[in-house]
């Protein structure tokens, strides 16, 4: 029996012998390796920052994009570069939509309790409401003629979501 635990032991210190022969230097290799990627990456950073978060509904015009982050709009050039904060409020924008001639944004947003349609300046700017539905609006692009495109649940008679739209000129 001792003999037998001395020869698992031996065996056990061979194994452990081999892996640190064989995968120290791999090991160290790898660790070089990630050690030197962290570094450009760190070091590189106050140069030229790596784009990080969380970036969500996207919309596109011309040479600009308008994206959702940390809750609120931002705009961006299509090359890159330095976002543009547009919005500001503690509520939360979303779902952002260019107007056809690239304008005016259409978003949803919840500054006063429940998600409604807003619009602003594509630039930045003071938003309008749009909807006062009391529930869930959700901005789902423009119609050709200039008219905000959403979705809701207000006016279907069924528990579903309907398409609506809601014309600037006449409110």
């Amino acid at each position: 029996m001792e003999r037998a635990l001395r020869l698992q032991q031996a065996d056990n210190m061979r194994t452990y012998s081999e892996l640190t022969t064989s995968c120290l230097p791999r090991f160290s290799l790898g660790l070089l390796l990630a050690s030197l990627a962290v570094g450009c990456v760190c070091g590189g950073a106050a140069e030229n920052p790596a784009p990080q978060g969380y970036y969500r509904f996207p919309t596109i015009h011309g040479d600009a994009v308008v994206f959702t982050a940390e809750g609120d709009l931002w705009r961006v050039p299509v090359q890159g570069g330095m976002a543009q904060r547009l919005t500001s409020h503690l509520g939360t924008e979303s779902h952002a939509a260019f107007s056809p001639d690239g304008k005016l944004l259409a978003f949803s947003a919840e500054y006063e309790g429940p998600t409604e349609v807003y619009t602003m300046p594509s630039g930045g700017g003071l938003p309008t409401r749009r909807t006062y539905e009391g529930g869930t609006a959700v901005v789902a692009g423009w119609t050709p003629d200039g008219k905000v495109l959403y979705s809701t649940r207000r006016f279907s008679t069924l528990p579903d979501w309907q398409l609506a739209t809601i014309d600037l000129q006449t409110g």
